[in-house]
């Protein structure tokens, strides 16, 4: 079981047994030593080690910076628990543009960024390191939107953005 591990860890003079400020520390480090991309995955990995490794990750700003997964965007909730817990550090986001439309619509930009998950990652444009934003190519009907989607994806997202540390922008 965990406590019978973390029992071990600590009792055999382990890593557990080393204060919270050095664990904090070394996933500090971590931090900077992980691709971005795989922040999430493994400050979530770190969290489920024991009770001690989540407490320390869970205050650990620099872990929680990548609003993306290792495979794209990721939901509303891990969202707004990477905002909480990175505090002030910089951003790493990736977010989805798609139409919300239906056939025969104009594809409008207040329809393409109304999600929230889009929106909750809008809000934090001046902590922004570094934006990917996925363009949706197809509609629910199959129809490709490209043309009709490409021309206000920047009028979408630059409205009102102002992200003065951005270093890089992808759309994909």
């Amino acid at each position: 079981t965990s406590t019978t591990l973390e029992k071990t860890m600590t009792n055999t003079g382990g890593i557990l047994s080393l204060p919270n400020e050095t664990l904090h520390s070394i996933f500090a480090v971590l931090a900077q030593i992980v691709f971005v991309d795989e922040h999430l995955s493994t400050a979530i990995a770190l969290s489920h080690v024991c009770r001690t490794f989540r407490l320390v990750v869970l205050h650990c700003p620099d872990l929680w910076t990548c609003l993306k997964g290792k495979h794209g965007c990721i939901g509303l909730t891990a969202v707004e628990a990477c905002i909480e817990r990175s505090k002030d550090r910089p951003l790493d986001v990736a977010f989805t543009l798609h139409p919300h439309s239906t056939l025969g619509q104009d594809f409008l930009p207040s329809t393409m960024a109304g999600d929230e998950v889009v929106q909750t990652i809008l809000s934090t444009n001046i902590r922004w390191r570094s934006c990917t934003i996925y363009l949706r190519k197809k509609d629910a009907s199959g129809c490709d939107t490209t043309n009709k989607l490409v021309p206000f994806h920047f009028q979408t997202i630059s409205s009102g953005v102002n992200a003065p540390i951005l270093e890089d922008l992808s759309i994909l």
